[in-house]
């Protein structure tokens, strides 16, 4: 999409439910940087990835539907739905690493969480061994040719997120709010194959590869049609 000066920038479109989701890929004086954005593993990104000083990717689909659940209330179908046809797991960030090998591999757009962040790395060291970090705010990474340095400021502590659910408990115990039994979610007017050409689902890469064998989930990306969730599943029982 550019090259004037030196300076080149590669594009290329991703798997992200809809079109519309692209990847870059920078090189200028000898280094590369790639940034992947939003969207499911694909084969583009690891060919654009190969061989790049710093390669970015997203990993907010953590592959861990049943913890965020427990932790945050989520039914675990949505999650799953949202992994399978939006995101990048961690093991799948280990496979595209690996086979990329880039000099620095970081992570973006993920929930940094000291509850999950040991899985989401153990995830990403199913496959990959090079050098990692997490692609947090106020991050910084200076790169040579000979060496690169990763700092970041230096900011007030933070306790973990607060799942929703607690406080609607809260508001639901002190009688501030009624919730039903039951809620039953819309189904999408459109479906994922009405919003995006199949071609860019074709290009992603098979699970098969970047998934372990006894972890092994079969994406589904379809939306789980009339999802009814008990209220009591996520607040838990109302009576004392």
């Amino acid at each position: 999409v550019y090259d004037e000066d030196g300076v080149v920038v590669r594009s290329w479109p991703r798997s992200h439910a809809k079109d519309g989701a692209v990847g870059y890929r920078l090189d200028w004086n000898g280094l590369s940087f790639v940034w992947t954005g939003d969207g499911r593993p694909d084969e583009l990104s690891r060919k654009y990835g190969e061989g790049a000083d710093v390669f970015v990717t997203e990993m907010s689909g953590q592959d861990i539907g049943q913890l965020m659940t427990y932790k945050y209330g989520i039914p675990q179908e949505l999650f799953n739905y949202t992994i399978d046809t939006h995101h990048t797991s961690h093991y799948a960030v280990g496979k595209l690493f690996a086979d990329a090998r880039p000099r620095l591999g970081m992570v973006t757009h993920y929930t940094q969480d000291e509850d999950i962040d040991a899985e989401m790395l153990a995830g990403i060291r199913a496959h990959y061994d090079g050098l990692f970090q997490w692609g947090i705010d106020v991050a910084v990474v200076n790169v040579t040719k000979e060496a690169i340095w990763y700092r970041k400021a230096v900011i007030p502590g933070k306790s973990g997120t607060v799942p929703p659910f607690r406080e609607l408990q809260a508001e639901v115990e002190a009688g501030r709010l009624e919730l039903p039994e039951e809620i039953t979610l819309p189904n999408p007017r459109l479906t994922r194959a009405d919003q995006q050409d199949q071609k860019y689902r074709d290009m992603e890469i098979d699970p098969r590869e970047y998934y372990p064998e006894d972890v092994f989930r079969a994406p589904n990306g379809e939306w789980p049609k009339d999802l009814t969730i008990k209220v009591s599943d996520v607040l838990g029982p109302r009576d004392k």
